[in-house]
């Protein structure tokens, strides 16, 4: 028994299936494009002029990053930009208020920072003028995990060493871009990394080649001149000291530990963002 089928044929319009999640990387306003169909030419210019308008918008709100050429006093800028800059830097930061202005203009230094969990305390000790290091745990953790802690050392005794509240805001931008640079070193490591990286403070010859690698950086990121102000500051403050026969503090931060305002001028001389 044969049984005769009759193909029937549908005429059908073809229809443009579009992933909301593109495998392919486009951009946005062409993805958009696709998904609402914009043929028309008026359609897709007045899209994208929207699109244009938009991202002008994003970046007037956060126009101040970092200056295009380093400045050599940012004290006003610190304040300037503050409100500007808070908005986009102050996440998962946890901010001493007093210096929070400072804090938040030296992170802006530091994109990669912005999503860092990082906690700034005031301590009242005579160990130092500030430090910084991962907290407890973060050997454990991936660097995306990691919390950090920057201690800024406040005494109440008798100084045995300047104090960074005295510093003014350009050396105090200085030194808190220093200690950030510290920071993207410790997270460009693994847990065995940071491990190794404490093993090796013992070392007095690591310790002062470390640092001066990290004062490199934080000339290299446009905060040079604010290095200079530190690094006067601090010369200023010893040698008073020597004068009045005070008592130094023995982890003084000279000799070749850290670069001399000689050896930073003469890295600005040669770095390029400063000609």
């Amino acid at each position: 028994m044969a049984v005769n089928l009759k193909r029937k044929t549908y005429n059908v319009k073809p229809v443009l299936v579009v992933p909301l999640w593109p495998k392919t990387r486009i951009s946005s306003a062409n993805f958009l494009i696709n998904l609402f169909d914009l043929k028309t030419k008026p359609v897709r210019t007045i899209f994208i002029i929207a699109l244009m308008i938009c991202n002008t918008n994003l970046l007037s709100q956060s126009a101040f990053l970092t200056p295009s050429k380093p400045a050599k006093d940012i004290t006003d800028s610190v304040t300037k930009h503050f409100e500007a800059l808070k908005k986009v830097y102050a996440d998962k930061k946890q901010i001493a208020p007093q210096y929070e202005q400072q804090i938040i203009y030296s992170l802006s230094y530091f994109p990669e920072l912005a999503n860092a969990k990082i906690k700034f305390k005031i301590k009242n000790s005579t160990k130092g003028i500030i430090s910084t290091r991962p907290t407890i745990g973060a050997i454990f953790r991936r660097s995306n995990k990691r919390k950090y802690l920057v201690l800024i050392f406040n005494p109440s005794s008798p100084n045995t060493i300047p104090l960074f509240s005295n510093a003014g805001a350009n050396g105090q931008v200085g030194i808190l871009g220093h200690e950030l640079c510290h920071i993207v070193y410790f997270n460009q490591k693994t847990g065995l990394g940071l491990i190794g990286l404490g093993i090796n403070h013992i070392s007095t010859k690591y310790m002062d080649r470390f640092e001066r690698r990290t004062d490199s950086m934080d000339i290299v990121r446009g905060l040079g001149y604010q290095l200079i102000a530190w690094k006067s500051y601090l010369d200023k403050g010893f040698m008073a000291m020597r004068e009045n026969d005070e008592p130094i503090h023995e982890e003084f931060p000279g000799g070749r530990r850290y670069m001399s305002v000689g050896a930073i001028e003469a890295q600005i001389r040669q770095t390029d963002i400063y000609k």
